[in-house]
């Protein structure tokens, strides 16, 4: 079975792969006027930012470093949703593939505004915290907003249920009026011994920072998360399910299907236009919505067909 990589996702997906090409060659950063140069290397797809400084005499003054990163985990973000009482609730269940090299200690989702989160509860012992975030921090999630919010779900104490490799842990809950749209997820490892980094030269750190953001430093899922104000007008909603399902990250690990998403894109497309030209015109949106596939679904692609019929398709059924 052939899944997404299209060719709307193919200048994505070559972008990514020329990225981590980079990211994995050996950077020469000169170090003010010392004449030592550090010798960065960013693996970052295995986990590891290593550092070597060399004199100006060629010889390595110090032990190289290896700074940790917390992208070896293996995620699958489950999520079931449904609207009750003129509120949408979605519940979340995590797994940790047996295939990961570090357990989960908190993940989280990219949301709109921070009223999206009306009531949040989340597994014994663990805490969930709802930030403001500016563009700068998460702007490719955003669709280009000045800014939106994180809600992350955290182990607050040890003795927290922690999800090692091929463990699963539910109960994190997340109520709102926001109807349902594509959000992206960033899970984390476990907090690694870092404190290497604060004997590195500034230039050196400051180097390092962008292998140190969410990107580089956890694993990146697409799931379902409240995205849509109780006012979007539906054509917005519709552009938005669009953009956001042209634009998938290679690196998502969505089991959409090539001609499930072409499909879907094109449906959108012709729903979206109609209703630009004419309001009254809804017929696009009527077939959108009573879509019935032949073929069999992935999960996420059923809930993709649920997040739009709940967010868009009110008075008709898909």
């Amino acid at each position: 079975m052939k899944y997404v990589i299209t060719p709307l996702l193919k200048f994505a997906f070559v972008a990514l792969i020329a990225a981590q090409s980079q990211g994995q060659s050996t950077q020469a950063l000169a170090i003010g006027q010392s004449g030592d140069v550090a010798h960065i290397t960013p693996n970052v797809e295995a986990g590891k930012l290593e550092i070597r400084i060399v004199g100006d005499d060629g010889h390595t003054l110090r032990k190289s470093v290896s700074i940790p990163l917390r992208n070896q985990v293996a995620p699958q973000i489950d999520v079931d949703f449904f609207k009750v009482n003129g509120q949408f609730q979605f519940s979340y269940t995590v797994r940790n593939h047996q295939s990961a090299r570090q357990r989960i200690d908190d993940w989280d989702l990219v949301l709109p505004a921070k009223a999206t989160t009306e009531k949040v509860t989340q597994p014994k012992l663990w805490h969930a915290a709802t930030i403001i975030s500016k563009i700068s921090q998460i702007g490719h999630a955003l669709d280009g907003a000045d800014s939106g919010a994180i809600l992350s779900w955290y182990r607050a104490v040890d003795d927290a249920a922690s999800l090692e490799p091929g463990e699963t842990l539910s109960g994190f809950v997340l109520r709102s009026f926001y109807a349902p749209g594509l959000v992206y997820s960033y899970t984390f490892g476990a907090w690694p011994d870092d404190s290497a980094l604060s004997d590195l030269p500034l230039e050196v750190t400051r180097a390092l920072v962008p292998y140190l953001r969410r990107e580089s430093n956890s694993q990146v899922r697409i799931t379902i998360g409240p995205v849509f104000s109780p006012d979007t007008p539906v054509e917005q909603i519709l552009g938005t399910y669009h953009r956001r399902l042209s634009m998938l990250p290679a690196n998502a690990a969505t089991t959409i299907k090539e001609s499930f998403l072409h499909d879907l894109l094109g449906l959108l497309a012709k729903a979206q236009a109609g209703l630009i030209s004419k309001p009254s015109n809804r017929s696009g949106l009527e077939m959108l919505c009573r879509r019935n596939s032949l073929h069999p679904l992935s999960e996420m692609e059923r809930n993709v067909l649920q997040a739009i019929s709940l967010s868009a398709c009110s008075g008709y059924e898909m």
